[in-house]
């Protein structure tokens, strides 16, 4: 599998994410916030944010690994 293939698999798993895991996960990777920025943004807990991300990828792996 080339790369752009793999690129393209891994967004259409975050598209398929529900959208707190989605927003939370961008914010995390991409923006490069840390678990209590995004959790004092979103007036949750760092562990609300924490596990919202950690099952997030997982989520990530199994569409990807079911391809």
């Amino acid at each position: 599998m080339d790369n752009t293939q793999d690129m393209e698999n891994l967004h259409m798993a975050i598209k398929n994410l529900p959208e707190v895991q989605k927003r939370r996960l961008k914010k995390y990777y991409f923006e490069e916030k840390t678990f209590d920025k995004i959790a004092l943004e979103e007036g949750c807990t760092y562990q609300c944010v924490q596990r919202s991300v950690y099952r997030a990828v997982a989520k990530i792996k199994s569409i990807l690994e079911n391809l």
